[in-house]
């Protein structure tokens, strides 16, 4: 067999003359008959008595080439653990995040709830107080449209069945009749507050 890299040749000699003897060294050989080169396992030991080395080769490529495909798919298998290692990592931080959102969300709900509170309070409070006024009291919008009226007011119209809230006074007009000339007044002396900017007295 021929060296494919002399160098091998030289090392080997060194290692023989240095301790007699060489195991299981792997280098590249060239068959001299088929030219194919594959790898072999050389080990030998000098016989002084015949000034001669004795060893044999044995042809290892089909075991350095499964070692090969095995360096590689280990090569490959490291960078898809890297990849998933930094996946999860991406995702340990949108948990994070997605958490932190949570948390927040959940003390916006407890502030709303505790708002709603307050409102519902507060709109108790303010039904408490109109109804204990005898007379005509009813909140409007700038779009002149209802949105509250206390209990004498209702009855007065007769809108206690009628879903009064977010309607005008030409809307209510349809649902009581006999007002329909107030409610209309109403809703003309309304527009004309609006425009003028300021309070507007007049008897209805």
């Amino acid at each position: 067999h021929l060296y494919v890299d002399p160098d091998d040749r030289e090392e080997i000699k060194k290692i023989m003359f240095s301790q007699g003897f060489i195991t299981e060294h792997i280098i590249r050989l060239r068959n001299r008959k088929t030219g194919k080169i594959f790898w072999g396992e050389f080990s030998a030991r000098l016989n002084m008595e015949r000034n001669i080395a004795e060893g044999s080769i044995i042809d290892i490529t089909n075991l350095k080439s499964a070692e090969e495909q095995l360096t590689e798919k280990n090569e490959i298998l490291q960078k898809a653990m890297e990849e998933l290692e930094s996946a999860n990592e991406e995702l340990s931080s949108a948990l994070e995040e997605l958490e932190a959102v949570n948390e927040e969300l959940m003390k916006t709900n407890i502030r709303l709830s505790e708002h709603q509170k307050e409102l519902t309070i507060s709109e108790e409070r303010l039904r408490i107080f109109i109804n204990s006024i005898p007379d005509l009291v009813c909140f409007k919008n700038g779009e002149g449209q209802w949105l509250e009226a206390n209990d004498f007011t209702l009855e007065l119209f007769g809108l206690q069945n009628t879903g009064f809230k977010g309607k005008k006074d030409s809307e209510l007009a349809l649902c009581s009749p006999e007002h329909r000339e107030t409610f209309l007044y109403s809703e003309l002396t309304d527009d004309t507050a609006w425009q003028a900017g300021k309070p507007v007295r007049t008897d209805e």
